[in-house]
């Protein structure tokens, strides 16, 4: 495990109980069996109202909002956001980037988006509910519950399949890509959609059972308010959403993952599984940690999504 991620599972341990993760205990046990994700179906579609465009470190954005398909979201996290960041020259080539774990607003992605920008790829940066404009309670830990986290995940994974599928009907080539959490989850939409597509799962985990239950996140986690038996039960829950159970699609064979050898938060074995459930994939190693691959390396993971692009438009 690299040094940094050590460092940072030790400083979780000092997190008050207010902002450790699930500190509300399992919450709505409907909402939790949100988090099966392996019959999902058409995505609902998404009407996206966008405002005039900006300009951000000389690309031009734009800001959009919509109702988020989920109905079970309370009601601040029901109203979406997604920015819009436009490579010079328009283009059609498109990328969905999903939200990483903690990832309030957009500022990590735009370091993303504007690399791809260069490249000639646009992207949609989508804003997941419970953190930055869509939190649903202020303070402390913005996931409260394990239904929470379910609702979280299966809205993110609904509104970036809704996305994708409508730059589809718009002719666009179209990809999905994503870090740590947002990397799970777009490998979820890649999955799920049976449309052709790029997809870059980065720093990835099949399921996030092992993510909350043997990597050092699970120092952040209210284990006290799952009750006794709790590691056990919440290791079963979270492995619903396994990707291991999702057969793979046309697109699969031809994403590009990157893993990092010392990742402290998703083992390098879970990207690992991902890779050899997904015939054809590619998967690279990177020798860093968690936050060294995220913060030093970022050029690399830009790198396979639009190595996954290329992919994609060459294998038809």
């Amino acid at each position: 495990m690299h040094l940094v991620d050590r460092a940072a599972g030790l400083a979780l341990r000092c997190l008050p109980h207010g902002k450790l993760v699930f500190a509300d205990g399992w919450g709505d046990e409907a909402a939790i069996a949100l988090l099966d994700v392996t019959a999902a179906g058409q995505p609902q579609p998404l009407e996206v109202s966008w405002g005039p465009a900006a300009r951000h470190n000389g690309y031009a954005v734009r800001e959009g909002t919509f109702t988020a398909p989920m109905p079970d979201l309370p009601a601040p996290a029901r109203a979406g956001h997604v920015m819009h960041v436009i490579p010079p020259g328009g283009g059609d080539a498109t990328c969905v980037l999903l939200p990483a774990w903690n990832d309030e607003g957009y500022s990590t992605r735009l370091r993303f988006a504007t690399r791809l920008a260069a490249a000639g790829i646009g992207s949609y940066l989508l804003e997941a509910p419970f953190y930055g404009r869509r939190r649903a309670a202020p303070g402390g830990s913005p996931v409260r519950t394990v239904a929470d986290f379910a609702l979280l995940s299966r809205s993110v994974v609904e509104e970036g399949r809704a996305l994708v599928a409508g730059l589809v009907a718009e002719g666009r080539p179209v990809g999905v890509a994503g870090y740590s959490m947002g990397g799970s989850l777009a490998a979820t939409v890649g999955a799920t959609l049976d449309v052709p597509m790029a997809i870059a799962p980065l720093a990835a985990a099949h399921a996030p059972a092992a993510v909350f239950t043997e990597g050092v996140i699970r120092n952040a986690v209210a284990w006290d308010a799952l009750g006794g038996g709790g590691q056990g039960r919440l290791a079963d829950v979270l492995r619903r959403p396994s990707l291991l159970r999702i057969p793979p699609t046309a697109s699969t064979r031809h994403a590009v993952l990157v893993a990092a050898t010392g990742d402290g938060f998703v083992s390098p074995g879970v990207t690992a599984a991902i890779h050899a459930h997904w015939p054809g994939s590619e998967l690279r190693w990177v020798r860093a940690g968690h936050a060294t691959l995220l913060w030093r390396r970022i050029d690399v993971l830009v790198g396979a999504i639009v190595d996954a692009f290329a992919r994609s438009k060459a294998g038809g």
